[in-house]
Protein backbone atom coordinates (compact mmCIF):
# COMPACT_ATOMS: atom_id res chain seq x y z
CA UNK A 1 0.00 0.00 0.00
CA UNK A 2 1.35 3.40 -0.90
CA UNK A 3 2.14 6.01 1.71
CA UNK A 4 -0.52 8.33 0.31
CA UNK A 5 -3.28 5.69 0.67
CA UNK A 6 -2.12 4.91 4.19
CA UNK A 7 -2.31 8.60 5.16
CA UNK A 8 -5.80 8.93 3.65
CA UNK A 9 -7.07 5.79 5.43
CA UNK A 10 -5.53 6.89 8.72
CA UNK A 11 -7.14 10.33 8.39
CA UNK A 12 -10.55 8.80 7.65
CA UNK A 13 -10.17 6.48 10.65
CA UNK A 14 -9.26 9.38 12.94
CA UNK A 15 -12.24 11.44 11.74
CA UNK A 16 -14.68 8.56 12.35
CA UNK A 17 -13.12 7.80 15.73
CA UNK A 18 -13.42 11.45 16.83
CA UNK A 19 -17.07 11.56 15.69
CA UNK A 20 -17.82 8.35 17.60
CA UNK A 21 -16.15 9.68 20.78
CA UNK A 22 -18.07 12.94 20.46
CA UNK A 23 -21.41 11.11 20.24
CA UNK A 24 -20.55 9.08 23.35
CA UNK A 25 -19.69 12.25 25.27
CA UNK A 26 -23.01 13.85 24.22
CA UNK A 27 -24.93 10.77 25.41
CA UNK A 28 -23.03 10.77 28.71
CA UNK A 29 -23.84 14.45 29.23
CA UNK A 30 -27.50 13.77 28.47
CA UNK A 31 -27.70 10.90 30.98
CA UNK A 32 -25.57 12.66 33.60
CA UNK A 33 -28.08 15.52 33.65
CA UNK A 34 -30.83 13.04 34.62
CA UNK A 35 -29.05 12.39 37.93
CA UNK A 36 -29.35 16.03 39.04
CA UNK A 37 -32.87 15.42 40.32
CA UNK A 38 -32.20 15.96 44.07
CA UNK A 39 -33.44 12.45 44.93
CA UNK A 40 -32.08 11.01 48.13
CA UNK A 41 -33.33 8.02 50.06
CA UNK A 42 -32.21 5.64 52.77
CA UNK A 43 -33.52 2.45 54.27
CA UNK A 44 -32.90 -1.22 55.01
CA UNK A 45 -31.94 -3.82 52.43
CA UNK A 46 -34.73 -6.42 52.33
CA UNK A 47 -33.46 -8.60 49.48
CA UNK A 48 -30.69 -9.05 46.94
CA UNK A 49 -30.87 -10.57 43.49
CA UNK A 50 -27.52 -10.81 41.70
CA UNK A 51 -27.21 -11.78 38.05
CA UNK A 52 -24.35 -13.74 36.55
CA UNK A 53 -23.09 -10.59 34.81
CA UNK A 54 -20.22 -9.13 36.83
CA UNK A 55 -22.15 -8.76 40.12
CA UNK A 56 -24.86 -6.64 38.48
CA UNK A 57 -28.11 -7.01 40.34
CA UNK A 58 -31.09 -5.60 42.17
CA UNK A 59 -31.01 -4.39 45.78
CA UNK A 60 -34.52 -4.06 47.23
CA UNK A 61 -34.91 -1.49 49.95
CA UNK A 62 -37.58 -0.69 52.54
CA UNK A 63 -37.40 3.10 52.39
CA UNK A 64 -37.22 4.76 55.81
CA UNK A 65 -36.36 8.29 54.74
CA UNK A 66 -36.78 10.02 51.38
CA UNK A 67 -37.46 13.38 49.83
CA UNK A 68 -39.87 11.87 47.27
CA UNK A 69 -42.51 9.15 47.44
CA UNK A 70 -42.19 7.93 43.86
CA UNK A 71 -39.65 8.00 41.08
CA UNK A 72 -39.69 5.77 38.01
CA UNK A 73 -37.58 7.29 35.29
CA UNK A 74 -37.35 5.20 32.17
CA UNK A 75 -34.82 5.49 29.40
CA UNK A 76 -35.21 3.83 26.03
CA UNK A 77 -32.69 0.98 25.64
CA UNK A 78 -31.21 1.44 29.12
CA UNK A 79 -31.85 0.91 32.83
CA UNK A 80 -31.92 3.94 35.12
CA UNK A 81 -30.26 2.85 38.39
CA UNK A 82 -33.18 3.18 40.80
CA UNK A 83 -36.93 3.35 41.27
CA UNK A 84 -39.05 4.33 44.28
CA UNK A 85 -42.68 3.44 44.81
CA UNK A 86 -45.02 2.87 47.77
CA UNK A 87 -42.36 2.81 50.47
CA UNK A 88 -39.93 0.59 48.57
CA UNK A 89 -37.03 1.24 46.26
CA UNK A 90 -34.87 -0.83 43.99
CA UNK A 91 -31.28 -0.11 43.05
CA UNK A 92 -30.02 -1.57 39.78
CA UNK A 93 -26.26 -1.83 39.50
CA UNK A 94 -23.14 -3.33 41.03
CA UNK A 95 -23.93 -5.34 44.17
CA UNK A 96 -20.81 -5.67 46.36
CA UNK A 97 -20.18 -9.24 47.49
CA UNK A 98 -20.17 -8.13 51.15
CA UNK A 99 -23.74 -6.78 50.92
CA UNK A 100 -26.32 -8.51 53.14
CA UNK A 101 -30.00 -8.11 53.88
CA UNK A 102 -30.58 -5.93 56.92
CA UNK A 103 -27.78 -3.52 56.05
CA UNK A 104 -28.57 0.18 55.80
CA UNK A 105 -28.34 1.91 52.45
CA UNK A 106 -28.17 5.53 51.34
CA UNK A 107 -28.52 6.75 47.75
CA UNK A 108 -27.80 10.34 46.74
CA UNK A 109 -28.58 10.89 43.07
CA UNK A 110 -26.98 14.33 42.79
CA UNK A 111 -23.67 12.94 44.07
CA UNK A 112 -24.22 9.69 42.11
CA UNK A 113 -23.26 7.52 45.07
CA UNK A 114 -24.68 4.52 46.87
CA UNK A 115 -23.41 3.82 50.38
CA UNK A 116 -24.01 0.58 52.27
CA UNK A 117 -23.62 0.42 56.06
CA UNK A 118 -23.58 -2.32 58.68
CA UNK A 119 -24.93 -0.27 61.57
CA UNK A 120 -22.61 2.79 61.49
CA UNK A 121 -19.73 1.09 59.63
CA UNK A 122 -19.42 1.88 55.92
CA UNK A 123 -19.22 -1.43 54.04
CA UNK A 124 -19.20 -0.05 50.50
CA UNK A 125 -19.45 3.15 48.49
CA UNK A 126 -20.07 2.82 44.79
CA UNK A 127 -21.13 4.88 41.81
CA UNK A 128 -24.65 5.10 40.45
CA UNK A 129 -24.80 4.66 36.67
CA UNK A 130 -27.18 3.98 33.81
CA UNK A 131 -26.77 0.49 32.30
CA UNK A 132 -26.93 0.01 28.54
CA UNK A 133 -26.06 -3.71 28.55
CA UNK A 134 -28.84 -5.86 27.12
CA UNK A 135 -28.19 -8.64 29.69
CA UNK A 136 -28.72 -6.15 32.53
CA UNK A 137 -31.84 -4.69 30.93
CA UNK A 138 -33.39 -8.15 30.53
CA UNK A 139 -32.41 -9.10 34.10
CA UNK A 140 -34.10 -6.01 35.56
CA UNK A 141 -37.22 -6.46 33.41
CA UNK A 142 -37.54 -10.07 34.59
CA UNK A 143 -36.82 -9.55 38.28
CA UNK A 144 -38.07 -6.09 39.25
CA UNK A 145 -40.94 -5.87 41.71
CA UNK A 146 -42.16 -2.74 39.89
CA UNK A 147 -43.95 -4.24 36.88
Amino acid sequence: MSTRKLIILTTIFIIFFCAWCRSIIRNDDKYNSLFKNHIRFSGKIVSLNVSGNHAYGIIRIKVEKTNTNAFTDSIHSAVFPYKIKEGYAEFYGYVPVTTKTGYDILLDSDKRILEIYDHEKNISTSGVNVSFESDNIMFVNRHTMFK
